[in-house]
């Protein structure tokens, strides 16, 4: 195989997991009404739902690296495919199963392609990275985009099913990296004496990144049930959402690009910008009334989602004294953190059932946000770890 087919089979592979990654999650949202409906289940049993796969994230990546990183990804994208049928076809109790197995090989994806693009593109690691970013916003905007249409046309089955042609495609393309019995070799264990845990700066970084999961999925999974519950409608919530997605997908790509070149005292300000727009999106959410406090809300939204979740990436980056490190609180920071946000989901649910009133659950979400900009400044203005 020449180096340039080589190049390019790495690229398809990256992009196609990618497009895994969010959609089939996301989709969830929009379709808040229709899957109450078609189960007959309760907001805080879809909230309970909806942080199923974010669960997986965290409790998954304390594992993936006992594994090999082939043998693994191909396992990971296996289960994504089966359980995009499980939860489509398997009733009430398929929906939840299929949801657990869908999150698992997500969270294997999560922690294994950055270290794929490493490996792949080593000498073009930051505009992959950007381009990384950019394909997993843009699942996000397909998941959500096409949710609602594809339930009113096809069902609710049918729709939880379609996004099984984007783990078909990743299946295909990884075939040749299994070539050669890589799929059966032994994973040669690395052990490192240093344990994270009782290094503040890693708790700091591993806030930061579950604060900003927390309000990013609990916005997936409720903001347009919560702008459906102002009068809107569940369409048009399911459109501030996209909307948001439109405006969160170039501040992911380039978004990691800018951080390379601005100086440490423009990333400070950067950061602070960031947190503080969730606070203003959400507050035009919570008092605004029109349409113009909705698109003001899409903006302030969309800029942190797309740009938070790449800085909680650099601090893993940056905060390392080395690639051991840096594996070791990736992996405690994404564990950790996913446990964190896969609450957000289910407490705004609980909020509802228990209140009949999202207000409350904006509230919370307003006070995390308030406290990820305090996070923020505690992990920049830490030390290098190790």
């Amino acid at each position: 195989m020449s180096k340039r087919w080589y190049f390019w089979l790495s690229l398809a592979i990256l992009v196609a997991i990618s497009l895994n990654l969010r959609a089939p999650i996301n989709a969830l949202g929009p379709m808040v009404e229709s899957i109450k409906e078609h189960y007959g289940i309760s907001s805080a049993t879809f909230g309970l739902l909806s942080a199923i796969p974010i669960v997986a994230f965290g409790s998954i990546s304390f594992i993936v690296s006992y594994f090999s990183n082939i043998k693994i990804l191909f396992s990971a994208l296996c289960a994504i495919a089966l359980g995009e049928v499980v939860r489509s076809y398997g009733g009430i109790g398929g929906l939840f199963v299929g949801t657990a197995f869908i999150g698992a090989g997500i969270a294997v994806a999560n922690v294994l392609l950055p270290g794929f693009v490493k490996k792949k593109f080593p000498k073009k690691t930051t505009a992959m990275m950007a381009l990384y970013s950019f394909v997993l916003n843009f699942s996000s905007v397909l998941g959500i985009w096409l949710a609602l249409p594809l339930a009113h046309s096809i069902g609710v089955p049918h729709a939880l099913a379609f996004w099984l042609i984007f783990s078909t495609l990743a299946l295909l393309l990884y075939l040749p990296e299994i070539r050669n019995h890589r799929i059966s070799r032994t994973k040669v264990r690395k052990k490192y004496a240093k344990s994270l845990m009782r290094e503040v700066s890693a708790w700091k970084i591993t806030i930061f990144f579950g604060l900003q999961g927390f309000l990013a999925y609990s916005t997936f999974a409720w903001l347009p049930a919560i702008i459906a519950h102002k009068g809107y409608g569940l369409e048009y919530g399911a459109k501030i959402l996209l909307y948001s997605q439109f405006v969160c997908v170039p501040v992911a790509f380039f978004g990691p690009l800018l951080l390379g070149v601005l100086r440490e005292k423009h990333k400070s300000l950067y950061m602070a910008f960031l947190c503080s727009l969730y606070v203003v999106g959400y507050a035009c959410v919570l008092f605004g009334e029109g349409e113009w406090a909705m698109y003001v809300a899409i903006v302030c939204i969309g800029i942190p989602m797309g740009g938070v979740f790449g800085l909680a990436l650099l601090f893993i980056s940056q905060k390392s004294g080395s690639v051991a490190v840096a594996t070791k609180l990736s992996a405690m920071a994404q564990g950790f953190g996913y446990l964190i946000a896969a609450s957000g989901p289910f407490i705004i649910g609980f909020l509802y059932d228990h209140s009949g009133s999202y207000t409350y659950g904006i509230i919370l979400v307003l006070c995390v946000a308030l406290a990820l900009n305090l996070a923020g400044i505690l992990a920049h203005k830490t030390k290098a770890i190790g």
